[in-house]
């Protein structure tokens, strides 16, 4: 169990570190990019280990879905949170004193909450099909499908919510105010879901085999 944890933590810091310095690239393209790349190298460096979820939408949806117990969710998810605020804490030491201008969902919740909906539904839905379905197991391009899906949901949806589809992750983008905090239950409220929406979908197509 503390091996999964320490992996979780690992993951999760790496992929949120990735994504909270990318915001202060000078290429606006590199932000998602670079993260989707990042998340597949980590998912295939930790799937032996923890299965790689880094996100708590994974976790809960591998426990919907029939793939994970109920006992491991409580360490999987405090180490994805704790990876996160390590990132942010990191952020914040190497760019101290250069304050940010956290974007601002307060004039399009909706919008935010469909954005978010919408991305975590898909790249959940993605990473159970090709990460837990029997009818493609032993497959080894599971790692590539969930971070092209990721990087190109990003850039789809990132100019509506931030293309941020992790809870771990926007925490930390609240607290290093990258995000303004204030946006945090619209992140919140169409990650979860869409992630549910993602399990519940490929249970009714797939079943739990």
């Amino acid at each position: 169990m503390l091996k999964r944890g320490f992996a979780e933590f690992l993951g999760s810091f790496l992929f949120c570190t990735t994504v909270c310095m990318c915001t202060v690239s000078p290429i606006p393209a590199s932000g998602a990019l670079a993260s989707g790349l990042v998340l597949a190298g980590m998912v295939y460096a930790s799937a032996h280990l923890s299965g790689a979820h880094f996100n708590p939408l994974v976790s809960i949806a591998m426990l919907i879905r029939g793939k994970m117990q109920a006992s491991l969710l409580p360490v999987y998810i405090i180490s994805q949170f704790l990876g996160a605020a390590t990132s942010g804490l990191i952020f914040l030491t190497m760019h101290s004193g250069k304050p940010l201008t956290g974007l601002d969902l307060s004039q399009l919740p909706l919008q935010a909450i469909l954005a978010e909906f919408i991305g975590s539904f898909g790249l959940i839905y993605v990473t159970l099909n090709v990460a837990s379905s029997r009818n493609t197991q032993g497959n080894n391009y599971y790692g590539l499908a969930i971070g092209v899906t990721y990087t190109a949901l990003a850039m789809a949806l990132g100019p509506i919510s931030g293309g941020v589809f992790n809870p771990s992750l926007s925490l930390v983008l609240g607290i290093t105010n990258i995000s303004q905090f204030s946006n945090l239950w619209m992140l919140w409220l169409g990650q979860f879901a869409g992630g549910v929406m993602a399990a519940v979908s490929f249970l009714f197509l797939s079943g739990k085999e």
